[in-house]
């Protein structure tokens, strides 16, 4: 614990060296002792004290530095699972929240990244990587401790702070999107407010906030099937941020999520909503793997839709996407390759009525592209 002053005078002069040798240091110690810290975390080698010096490493401000900490933490946590009393997990909980508050400072972008290195989210970018797998996995792990619904209130109230930068609002919505899946019905106020500030977003807000923001709802596609008057402006939300190019793939990806989550609740008209947003896929530059989505996404509004509506709308879907491969390539050469790829993608599965579906794909297959080869 004497190192510690000298661990932080080498942070303030930035001494990246010496503050990484300093924590190597610090960690080997940890890992050696923390079973006393469990077994008397009040005195002697055991005392709590000790895992300040995880905090300190955490709030270096370093990726690489923090990055040395997660084994320990992970390790930590798996000695608490074991704890058969959870009142012995309090003393614990207030290190865990300031191991989430160091983790939102780290995930925060520097404003001069460059912004294709953002949205493409390269891992061969050492932060992406740090955020995306690195944390994303620790906190999935670890933040049962703290609390994932104390977690996900926390990062909220930083999210309401009127003077946060986009980098702060970007990086409390990337925290909560990793808890949200552990939310439970009993939260449906928070989720419902948080739900309500996500749709306000302005067109104008950055990029970046409005791509964690689907990622968040994306995670909350259950609880969005469970309070069903939310289900048509969260996918008008995220039809209108296909048009953006830095955030459509998640777009798409939040789309498909919701129909798959909503299937026997949405309604038909999102239908032409998706539909038309296939008919421009060139035109908003969409990827492949995007409008695979879309398909999906379609099909699995039609599978909930009643029989008599499945063959026109089917037909719709199909013939767009195989009217313009029939127009420049001979039949005989890719037609069986044309029906698998179209019964791949419209099968969202799984989905009711898939088989009914697959089958009528087969029909209209025939209708627009066999006959035209008699």
């Amino acid at each position: 614990m004497a190192l510690r002053p000298v661990f932080q005078a080498c942070k303030d002069v930035d001494d990246f060296e010496r503050s990484k040798s300093l924590a190597k240091c610090f960690m080997s110690y940890l890992d050696s002792y923390l079973a006393f810290i469990l077994k008397d975390p009040d005195s002697g080698f055991g005392n709590m004290s000790s895992l300040e010096l995880l905090v300190d490493c955490i709030n270096h401000g370093s990726i690489k530095i923090g990055e040395m900490t997660f084994d320990i933490w992970d390790n930590l946590a798996e000695l608490l699972e074991r704890i058969p009393q959870p009142e012995m997990l309090e003393p614990f909980r207030s290190i865990f929240r300031r191991l989430m508050l160091g983790m939102w400072k780290l995930c925060q972008y520097d404003k001069d990244t460059q912004l294709d290195v953002i949205v493409n989210e390269d891992h061969n970018n050492d932060f992406v990587r740090f955020r995306t797998v690195s944390v994303y996995e620790l906190l999935h792990d670890v933040m049962w401790i703290y609390g994932e619904l104390e977690t996900f209130q926390e990062m909220f109230q930083i999210l309401l702070r009127s003077d946060n930068t986009w980098t702060e609002s970007e990086s409390a919505l990337y925290i909560m999107h990793i808890v949200a899946d552990e939310l439970r019905e009993s939260q449906s106020e928070l989720i419902g407010q948080l739900v309500r500030t996500l749709l306000s977003l302005q067109d104008n807000c950055h990029p970046l906030v409005k791509r964690s923001a689907i990622k968040v709802l994306h995670h909350l596609s259950d609880w969005i099937n469970s309070h069903q008057e939310t289900i048509d402006p969260v996918i008008r939300f995220m039809i209108t941020s296909l048009r953006n190019d830095r955030i459509k793939s998640a777009a798409a990806s939040g789309i498909q999520s919701i129909c798959f989550s909503c299937q026997k609740k949405i309604h038909i008209s999102h239908f032409e909503g998706l539909f038309q947003v296939l008919q421009s896929a060139e035109e908003l530059g969409l990827s492949n793997e995007s409008v695979i989505v879309i398909l999906k996404a379609l099909g699995c509004i039609i599978s909930h839709q009643p029989a008599d509506k499945y063959e026109s709308l089917m037909s719709n879907v199909v013939a767009l996407q195989v009217k313009p491969l029939h127009e420049v390539t001979p039949y005989c050469v890719v037609s069986g390759s044309i029906y698998a790829t179209l019964c791949s993608n419209l099968y969202f599965g799984p989905v009711d009525n898939s088989a009914a579906i697959l089958y009528l794909v087969s029909i209209i297959y025939d209708k627009l592209v066999c006959r035209s080869v008699e």
